[in-house]
């Protein structure tokens, strides 16, 4: 596969999904997760341009984000990109050469999100942050 990986976020490895909240407004998406162990955090995507999920059901476990290449991101979704272009997703760009200038002209970069169990796809966005937050008991 063309591109690479250029950094993964594994911290989060088996913590189940408990939601997802799309703020348009304030371009941000935040995945909130817990641990078996009770540990939460906030996966918080910001300068949100898109994002696509699939196989969401009641239980979605992590198995990492990985920030990839947009080379990777286009390759792998070139089957489908063409139409998704027609409804300007993820970008208003004619073809994938004019939406990898555009994604790169933005700064935006592409998290691929895996699982081990339901929700996987990507995010489009220009940062990532976790915060880790602690259980009161």
């Amino acid at each position: 596969m063309p591109g690479r990986i250029n950094e993964t976020y594994d911290q989060m490895h088996d913590y189940d999904i408990a939601s997802y909240k799309v703020d348009f407004e304030n371009m941000r998406l935040i995945i909130t997760a817990c641990s078996g162990k009770g540990d939460i955090c906030d996966i918080i995507f910001t300068g949100l341009l898109a994002h696509k999920f699939e196989n969401v059901g009641r239980q979605n476990i992590l198995f990492d984000i990985c920030n990839i290449s947009t080379a990777r991101f286009l390759d792998e979704y070139k089957d489908e990109l063409p139409d998704w272009l027609t409804y300007m997703f993820p970008i208003n760009a004619k073809d994938s050469i004019e939406c990898k200038k555009m994604l790169a002209r933005n700064k935006y970069k592409v998290y691929e999100i895996n699982s081990s169990i339901g929700l996987c796809g990507f995010v489009i966005a220009q940062a990532i942050e976790i915060i880790n937050r602690q259980v009161i008991e």
